[in-house]
């Protein structure tokens, strides 16, 4: 984490993040209450950074969720498939996931695929939520010959659909 912080993208990372909280932010308190209780679908677009130790890469992917809001209060359940460039290995979750207001926390089972093998394992996610970007920081535990753990940051771009 301590060479992620000093490489050369860190500045534009942390104001790409830093712009992505402002823009969710003020969607989000300014539509909190003016949805009446039902369920959406937000789906959308995934891109953050893979970190494990001094070794940083992409992650690109897409999410779907099935939340039903009610108030500031939400709960539902996750999906996702990520492409990590830096192990050049797919992950699969799938789990509940739970908020208030735009804070919010994921848990999910993965599934993670190689060229070699297929290793499950568990991901916990903290998010910050807007009406369209989501801003989220976690951390991957995989149980395998060699056990793993990975640390995410990202911003996704979903779009929330009525159900």
């Amino acid at each position: 984490m301590r060479a992620f912080l000093s490489s050369p993208t860190s500045p534009f990372f942390a104001a790409l993040l830093a712009t992505a909280l402002l823009l969710a932010v003020a969607p989000a308190h300014a539509e909190s209450d003016q949805h009446p209780p039902g369920w959406f679908l937000p789906v959308g677009i995934d891109v953050g950074l893979s970190l494990d130790g001094d070794d940083t890469g992409a992650l690109l992917g897409a999410e779907a969720s099935a939340v039903f809001l009610e108030g500031s209060w939400w709960y539902g359940l996750v999906a996702d498939g990520l492409y990590d460039f830096r192990s050049d290995a797919f992950r699969i979750g799938l789990g509940p996931e739970l908020g208030w207001f735009i804070l919010g926390v994921e848990t999910s089972a993965v599934l993670q695929l190689d060229s070699n093998e297929a290793i499950w394992g568990t991901r916990v996610r903290g998010m910050i939520s807007g009406a369209v970007l989501v801003l989220y920081g976690g951390w991957v535990h995989l149980f395998g010959g060699e056990e793993e753990d990975i640390g995410e940051l990202g911003l996704l771009f979903k779009w929330p659909f009525k159900l």
